[in-house]
């Protein structure tokens, strides 16, 4: 008996994991601005979302964001959760602009961060049916919110007026110096005609042509260059256990796709077979014992 009492409870504990990770769950907002919502658990990376219902057009796009945060940009779906995540800030049956378009040449899709759209990224095409067109006016791509399990492509006239769906990754570290005050990028070293560059923080000896002005700060010596560079990497030190990505490696993540569904679902009914087959047992030899028991009190 002590066996089979291990076994159903291994059994129930089965049954629970596959129950909470078909339930899944949110990411937490802790990292995200007010007013801005996090990514779904699903999408696995730090990234808040927020709409812009006043519609406009596709070029005022990453201005309006960064109207919002100065480390936004328009959205950048790249996975098929993230295409998800952000399609359903609209309603269904709606558009929005995202940031991804073929200006420069036409069928080549890239993202506002100059990253090419990469099908194979996706679980299956992204793109809406007969989309997208072969045409030197529709060059801009906005997200359709076309189902509660379908969420598409559509390329579309970059002057047309639609909402915007506003992103702001967490994890770029490029974000900070946006939102940063602007520093000088050369400091000259006025005796000896030597240049610090802040952005590649490398030193270079060089002459000024007579009559040439540059717009930076004279400095008597690197010390404060030098400790500028020291105080932004010690603000960009950040505690990993704080992060949403962390959590979320505590945490399950929804996975909607039919497939998932029916492997939870037969999974499901093979444990409780297993459990009925467990308790069958147990009666069995329940009734076997009561049975031999009466006997020898007759006898």
């Amino acid at each position: 008996m002590a066996k089979w009492a291990v076994l159903y409870l291994w059994g129930v504990l089965m049954f629970c994991r596959v129950s909470a990770k078909a339930k899944g769950t949110v990411s937490y907002a802790d990292d995200c601005p007010l007013g801005w919502a996090p990514a779904p658990i699903s999408v696995q990376n730090e990234i808040c979302y927020k709409v812009l219902l006043d519609t406009e057009r596709y070029k005022e796009g990453d201005e309006d964001c960064k109207r919002e945060d100065p480390r936004a940009t328009m959205a950048m779906p790249k996975t098929s959760q993230e295409v998800k995540a952000v399609a359903t800030k609209v309603l269904q049956g709606e558009y929005a602009w995202i940031g991804l378009d073929d200006i420069q040449q036409e069928g080549q899709f890239i993202f506002n961060d100059d990253e090419p759209l990469v099908l194979s990224d996706y679980r299956s095409s992204p793109w809406e049916t007969d989309r997208p067109v072969s045409s030197w006016d529709i060059n801009c791509v906005k997200v359709y919110h076309k189902g509660e399990r379908s969420h598409k492509f559509i390329d579309e006239d970059c002057d047309t007026k639609l909402p915007i769906v506003c992103q702001i990754d967490l994890f770029d570290a490029s974000s900070y110096f946006s939102n940063a005050e602007t520093t000088p990028s050369l400091y000259i070293e006025s005796s000896t005609h030597r240049f610090y560059d802040t952005s590649t923080h490398l030193y270079f000896d060089s002459s000024l042509p007579t009559g040439i002005s540059v717009n930076c700060c004279i400095c008597a010596n690197k010390t404060s260059a030098v400790t500028s560079v020291d105080q932004i990497q010690e603000e960009l030190k950040i505690d990993k256990t704080s992060l949403s990505s962390f959590k979320r490696t505590k945490t399950s993540a929804e996975d909607d796709r039919e497939s998932s569904r029916f492997i939870g679902l037969v999974g499901s009914l093979i444990i409780a077979m297993v459990l009925i087959i467990i308790v069958s047992m147990d009666i069995v030899e329940l009734l076997k014992l009561y049975s031999n028991s009466k006997y020898a009190y007759r006898a």
